[in-house]
């Protein structure tokens, strides 16, 4: 979501360079719509110079979606270390590059989505976010042992 000014200005780009026929602005999402055109997507991209914790990632990867992120996306790193998609620079041909090796192997991407759902799952869901925070103010209460992530 942004400025209508850009939208205008996206939307140009995308009818000057002949891809309107491939292109769809689905428009601001929310709720089960949102959740519907994830899990139908193959492939989710947040190419930003600078997103906090960008928890719209984390649906997509609960989804099973393989992610194209950049540097400036919070979870990044995650993306990385557990090859949960991929992360590359906030450039276009560097964008244009992963998508492409996306495109070229479909076997991979689907092993990252599978990756993706087993890490959400596993860490965070409500139940395990709840269960880590118990266990922040329990070693906070009994004079921090054990407490290793704060």
């Amino acid at each position: 979501s942004g400025s209508k000014e850009y939208e205008a200005e996206i939307k140009s780009l995308v009818t000057s360079s002949g891809i309107g026929d491939r292109v769809y602005f689905a428009g601001f999402l929310e709720g089960e719509t949102k959740n519907l055109f994830i899990q139908g997507s193959d492939l989710f991209a947040l190419t930003s110079h600078s997103e906090n914790f960008a928890v719209v990632v984390l649906e997509a990867l609960a989804a099973g979606v393989p992610v194209v992120v950049t540097p400036g996306v919070a979870l990044a790193s995650v993306v990385q270390q557990h090859q949960l998609g991929y992360v590359t620079q906030l450039d276009v041909s560097a964008i244009a590059s992963t998508v492409e090796q996306y495109l070229n192997n479909p076997q991979q991407a689907k092993n990252m989505g599978k990756s993706a759902q087993k890490l959400i799952y596993d860490h965070y869901t409500w139940d395990k976010i709840a269960a880590r925070m118990i266990h922040v103010y329990q070693a906070i209460l009994s004079n921090h042992q054990g407490l290793s992530y704060v």
